[in-house]
């Protein structure tokens, strides 16, 4: 149980760490997509993306990002099933080592 926690939080660790880290995507003249494995945040503006991505949840840019919360639970979800798997390959290889 305490294993599961830890993936749980592991992914949603790597998500929100997604958004600094990861580069943003242009999908038009004014639309930028963030996020990993899946884009669960847009910024929508005619100026171009900030580099310092804390800025993002500033009032001034605030209003011009949107955050898919679905997009967001199902990156977590899937990078907790990926992880998961992972260790369970792990686990396997050291049975037969």
């Amino acid at each position: 149980m305490v294993l599961k926690n830890k993936l749980l939080f592991l992914s949603l660790f790597i998500s929100v760490l997604s958004i600094f880290l990861s580069p943003a995507k242009q999908i038009n003249n004014h639309t930028y997509s963030i996020g990993f494995p899946l884009n669960f945040i847009w910024f929508r503006s005619y100026e171009p993306i900030p580099h310092n991505r804390f800025l993002l949840f500033f009032p001034s840019y605030f209003v011009k990002t949107e955050f898919n919360i679905l997009a967001f639970i199902f990156c977590i979800l899937l990078l907790y099933i990926i992880l998961r798997i992972i260790i369970k390959f792990i686990n396997i290889i050291k049975l037969k080592v």
